[in-house]
């Protein structure tokens, strides 16, 4: 059985939120339809045969994430946070 590769994904009433977490950084367009739209690669990853797991990120989740490990909010923290996730879901055997 293929592993799925996790990735952050977004609802959109937490994209705001989200923005406002991770003001300046380039991974983050401005709306959430601008993410949509630069998002399509996920589809084109999967229609190569790769499977993605979607990871939803709950934006109260990931801020408490960053301050129990001391850490900025950041892509590379919401790439932790959802690698966190994935090992949790592992070890619990949902996954």
């Amino acid at each position: 059985m293929t592993k799925a590769i996790p990735f952050y994904w977004f609802r959109e009433k937490d994209y705001d939120c989200i923005r406002d977490l991770i003001p300046n950084d380039s991974h983050l367009p401005a709306s959430f339809g601008q993410w949509e739209q630069a998002n399509k690669q996920v589809a084109q990853i999967e229609a190569c045969g790769a499977t993605i797991r979607r990871v939803v990120v709950e934006p109260q989740q990931f801020a408490a994430y960053c301050k129990r490990r001391g850490i900025d909010h950041s892509i590379a923290a919401l790439g932790a946070f959802v690698l966190d996730i994935e090992l949790r879901d592992d070890d619990s055997g949902t996954s």
